[in-house]
Order: structure tokens, then sequence, then C-alpha cells
């Protein structure tokens, strides 16, 4: 019901009376015919905001009082509580239309889920990990590693650890890499050790990735000033879905062309970035960096090679 009364907010964002409140709960799918007073509402308020931080308030209008969720901005935020209550929105309508069930097509992903348990158990506990990891390659590894955050990207989750080495190399040798990023899909076991880590005190999960496009950081990129023109109705779908966080529109006095939009970004301009930019095919041109717009040349031809 928690889940339900935050849907149904948001769907009234001028507010709902409480008589309303229990009109839409009886003919929902909870069929639930207890009713909403003041008193269970104010402690649904609460659950809510301790939880997920959806702030209901209510107003004066007319006799009646208004509920509505005050800060409509938690749902736009990329937190854990934004994404977890989101998605919870999202199961708890699912779960009301098993009626039309074959007429929803949910995409299939990874769960992950025996491997995302250890590694957030880990984390809890600070504990170091060790872990088998099998490259696309071939290769089969075993790692040892502190386990920082972990990132879902484009419906898979990563694991990014600090101090990470391989411990199973014909030469015992131990090659640290202060930060890699792994994909829980291709690890295969995962094991908390006895032993404890830290987390250095400057370093901050959101400030690691703010500057890319996923989950490539590169080796000491820089962010960079990238200048992009959108074709047509391209512009529209980037507006509603930005690349980056950092995406604006730019005027152009010198831009003749009412079908050209130019946005700007400034990020690193990571392989991952350059994968999504050829993903638009001729919807989109880099302008600037000229580094880059040469890299989607490069890869263009490579492209049309193949079908010569």
């Amino acid at each position: 019901r928690h889940i339900w009364l935050i849907s149904l907010l948001r769907r009234y964002p001028q507010g709902i009376t409480l008589r309303d409140i229990n009109r839409e709960l009886k003919n929902s799918h909870l069929c639930d015919t207890n009713k909403f007073n003041r008193v269970t509402l104010l402690r649904y308020r609460n659950t809510i905001y301790k939880v997920f931080g959806v702030n209901i308030a209510s107003k004066r209008h007319a006799q009646h009082s208004y509920y509505y969720i005050f800060n409509q901005e938690v749902f736009s935020r990329n937190d854990m509580n934004s994404w977890l209550c989101s998605n919870l929105i999202t199961s708890n309508l699912l779960a009301g239309s098993t009626s039309i069930q074959d007429r929803i097509l949910p995409e299939a992903i990874p769960s992950n889920g025996i491997m995302l348990q250890e590694i957030l158990s880990a984390m809890r506990d600070n504990s170091i990990i060790t872990f088998i990891y099998h490259k696309y390659s071939g290769e089969t590894t075993t790692r040892q590693a502190e386990p920082y955050c972990v990132k879902l990207w484009n419906q898979r989750w990563y694991l990014l650890c600090h101090n990470a080495y391989t411990t199973n190399t014909p030469d015992n040798s131990r090659p640290m890499r202060e930060y890699a990023v792994f994909s829980l899909d291709r690890i295969q076991q995962v094991d908390a050790t006895n032993q404890h880590f830290k987390m250095l005190d400057s370093f901050s999960p959101e400030l690691y990735f703010h500057d890319c496009y996923g989950i490539l950081t590169g080796d000491n990129a820089k962010p960079e000033r990238i200048v992009l023109q959108a074709f047509g109705s391209e512009a529209n779908y980037l507006r509603d879905l930005p690349l980056h966080h950092s995406q604006r529109i730019v005027d152009n006095p010198a831009q003749t062309d009412d079908n050209v939009t130019t946005f700007e970004y400034l990020m690193c301009p990571t392989t991952d970035f350059i994968d999504a930019l050829l993903s638009h095919a001729d919807r989109i041109k880099v302008v600037e960096p000229q580094h880059l717009a040469a890299t989607i040349k490069t890869k263009v031809q490579s492209i049309l090679k193949l079908y010569q």
C-alpha cells in the first residue's frame, strides 16, 4: 500500500482528498476495503519519507485537505532511493496487471542476484573479496580486491574495486590496479575474506563516474568540451533522454538551419560514449573536439569496408 499510495499521488500533482484516496483504493488491483483515515495516512506518510525520502504534504482548500507529493524532484534524482522507488512503483503496477500479462513484454536482463548479494554483504562489512573472473577473450583469473561500489548501467551490474590484483599469475606476481571495474555477469564466484579495508576518505563513487558516459573512465582521461549537432527529431530524443548530465543546448547565431540543434557536454570521450554516438548513425555529428570527430570518421570507414 505504501508503493500504491506514492504511485497514486504522482498521478495527482495538485493533490487528492482522503475520500478520493479511499475510492481509488477500493477500485485498485489491491481490492483493499481497509480505508485510510487521518491517523493511518500520517503513519504511511512518515514511513514513506523515512524509506524513500518522498515528502507527502497536505493543503486546505474549500474545507477539504488535499494530499500531494511536495518534493516531486526526488523521482528525477540519480540515487538509490529514487531508483528503488521507481522500480517498486513499476513492479506494483505490473503486479496488478496479470490479466493482461501476455500483452506486457519486459526485457530479459541478467539477475546476478547471488553475486550481488555476496558483494553487498562484503561492502557492508568492508571485507576484502576474492572472485573468479571470466573475460570474453576466454581468460579466467582469480582476483582479490576491495569492493568500493556497484553500479547499474544498461541493465547490467558492475563492481568497482580498489587495489584489485590477480592472484593466479604464472610468476606469482601481483600487478595491482588502483581502480578496476568488473561486470557481475562475468564473475563466477565471490568469497569474502577475513581481511578488512577502510575506504579512502577522499573517494566518492558519484564523483568517480561524474565525467563518464557509463562505466568506463579511461586511463587518466580528462573531461573535454564536446559539441554535437543533432538533426531533425533526434534533438527531441536527446532533450528527453540526455546523453550525459552535463548536456545543454547551445545557441549558435551562425546556424541558420532550424533542422539542426547544437548540444554541448563536458565529459570524457570514452569508448562506450563513442559507441553511443555511433548508434545514432547519421542523426548526430561531432563538431568538437576534432580528435573525437576523426575517431568517429575512422570507425565509420571501417564499418563501410565490411559491406564492400
